[in-house]
């Protein structure tokens, strides 16, 4: 190559016909000139930068990495340099870097582009609030950015501020109406927040907007599969979303679900295994096949699954911050054992019961429950020290004789690896024998009743209220299958003046006792009654836990819980209850009517 080829005047002629090629779309021209270039001076800033230019352009993300450093190890600061290798490491996942080269930039140019490039590449790292502040400068220089208004209500959803997520992705849609991301998430944002006649219009025009993407589809199945009348829809959906793409384990688990909701179990436990075989640390898998694998009493795997349950983004309580090692079913000699109740105050009834079998064996127990729990617990265990939950925990908690720890649900691996293996014991919790005693004095007062009935009719679950609730005017044959003789009392707590009113019926109310806070109270009036019939809630623990007899109306599909058995053959937990299962969705009156027909006859 002769020594003209090196000079000054033929690099800047080359580099001149680079650009003009680069500009002009000839791509393959421009990266052949740019090399011819760089093989005469390996070391150009300004042909590095236009070929790792072109190079990112063109897709080829290593070249143009190594092309941009070198650039801009020889050129420090320069802007275009540190703006295309920002944009190219963020294609390329090389996240950190690219926000350290837009990091630079927007200290010096403050424009729309650079600020959104900078927030992306801090949501990628998890850095959310610095993402938020940069998607938020882009919408201070361009207020129509739909990308960043998309962006933001992104971050919202994740950091779980759905109603704050809700009119960012309205806002975001309205400048990019075929956004089926954005769609999409904003469909699920709304399921969400339980408005699911809004969410359906949005995550159809996501599937119209990219039909081939399977996402939208399972996500517009999830707003029906725990609706029976709905669910066969839901489960053509899914089926749909797993034809696009086979291995998308969220599909199956949701498929898992809409199974079970039309009562398919061997068919929804498949489909929840191959959720966690295709999405090991998936734990809505893992906590759905648990419960389904109890319910068909195959307790020991069962046990094992249901404890991923703390995991899941909708875990209704999580683990307490104990430093004790998780106990493992071992003797622990003299010291003792810290248990803690978990979920809603009828689980931790439920599950408290195995905390008495290790009280009735002589385990040294720490207790650790709803302190609307531990007045009622001391009575029947007075051997144990009971603490009342409390953030922090209790002093007592810390006891340096503590040599282990555990959930009460937990101790089901344990003491409740199978059917055989449950308490023959009735009841495990002594109500207030003198309020009870009083109770029933007051309800029988009169004369002409003899017999008591608890009722209660209504559950607050979060997740499932609607499908577990009944309507008190729909018992109305109960009270003439039950006889002049019957005293209902009401044991639902809330405010349930309005149904008791309208009910026709003499329905005692004790206007002293706090049906909500004064749990102690409630299972001293269920002890005062011969019979409770109540749907499935806390009031149906409580009559199990106190040996009362029980009438317990399920619910069918997913609302329906592990613990009552998959037909009406009763519970293991509760001897005295008797099971009534749901036929079909809403449909209580079918039902209420084989109580009915319990109840008639001599009262």
């Amino acid at each position: 190559m002769s020594h003209e080829t090196h000079s000054p005047e033929a690099i800047a002629a080359l580099l001149k016909a680079a650009v003009a090629n680069h500009r002009a779309g000839e791509t393959k021209e421009a990266a052949a000139q740019y090399n011819d270039l760089l093989a005469r001076a390996p070391d150009h800033p300004e042909a590095l930068y236009l070929s790792g230019y072109l190079a990112y352009q063109g897709g080829a993300l290593d070249e143009a990495l190594v092309k941009l450093e070198r650039s801009l190890a020889l050129r420090p600061g320069h802007m275009p340099t540190l703006e295309a290798l920002g944009a190219t490491a963020s294609k390329a996942g090389k996240f950190e870097r690219a926000a350290e080269c837009f990091a630079v930039v927007v200290q010096h140019q403050q424009d729309a582009t650079t600020y959104y490039r900078f927030g992306y590449a801090l949501f990628r790292l998890g850095r959310y609030d610095e993402a938020l502040d940069a998607f938020r400068k882009t919408l201070a220089l361009s207020p129509q950015h739909g990308d960043a208004l998309y962006m933001l209500a992104t971050i919202s959803r994740i950091q779980g501020k759905l109603a704050q997520a809700e009119p960012l992705y309205e806002r975001a849609i309205a400048i990019q109406p075929n956004n089926t991301y954005a769609l999409d998430e904003y469909g699920g944002v709304l399921y969400e927040l339980d408005k699911i006649a809004a969410a359906d219009p949005i995550i159809r025009r996501a599937i119209a907007a990219a039909p081939q993407r399977a996402n939208p589809y399972t996500n517009l199945g999830r707003l029906y599969q725990t609706d029976r009348a709905r669910a066969e829809e839901a489960l053509a959906l899914h089926d749909k979303a797993i034809s696009l793409a086979p291995d998308y384990g969220e599909a199956h688990n949701n498929r898992g679900v809409t199974l079970y909701t039309l009562d398919r179990l061997d068919e929804s436990i498949a489909s929840f295994r191959r959720a966690i075989a295709l999405k090991p640390e998936m734990p809505e898998s893992h906590t759905n096949l648990g419960h389904i694998l109890m319910m068909n009493g195959n307790l020991a795997e069962g046990w094992t699954e249901y404890g991923w349950r703390s995991l899941c983004k909708d875990a209704p309580s999580k683990p307490r911050p104990f430093t004790q090692p998780r106990w493992q079913g071992e003797d622990l000699g003299d010291g003792k054992l810290l248990v803690w109740g978990e979920q809603g105050i009828g689980d931790e009834v439920l599950y408290g019961s195995m905390a008495a079998d290790l009280a009735e064996r002589g385990v040294n127990l720490v207790w650790e429950c709803d302190p609307r729990l531990a007045e009622m617990v001391q009575r029947s265990y007075p051997a144990v020290t009971v603490v009342g939950r409390t953030t922090p925990p209790h002093p007592l908690t810390a006891d340096e004789n503590i040599l282990a720890q555990i959930s009460t649900t937990d101790l089901g691996q344990y003491l409740r690896a199978s059917l055989a293996a449950f308490s023959k014991r009735h009841g495990y919790l002594r109500a207030d024998a003198a309020r009870t005693a009083g109770y029933r004095a007051r309800l029988l007062q009169g004369g002409g009743k003899r017999r008591v009935i608890g009722i209660s009719w209504n559950s607050k679950n979060p997740d499932f209220s609607a499908l577990k609730s009944s309507q008190l005017k729909d018992w109305a044959s109960l009270w003439q299958a039950a006889g002049p003789s019957t005293q209902f009392v009401d044991l639902q707590y809330g405010d349930t003046a309005a149904e008791r009113a309208a009910a026709l019926v003499d329905l005692a109310h004790l206007d002293d006792l706090d049906l909500y806070n004064d749990i102690d109270g409630v299972a001293a009036l269920i002890g005062a009654c011969d019979l409770v019939i109540t749907v499935s809630n806390s009031t149906a623990h409580l009559a199990g836990a106190t040996d009362i007899p029980m009438y317990v109306m399920v619910p069918g599909g997913t609302a329906r819980l592990w613990y009552w058995g998959a037909g009406e053959s009763g519970s293991p937990w509760y001897p005295k209850a008797k099971v009534f299962k749901q036929q079909s969705v809403h449909d209580w009156s079918a039902m209420i009517a084989r109580i009915a027909r319990q109840l008639a006859g001599p009262s």
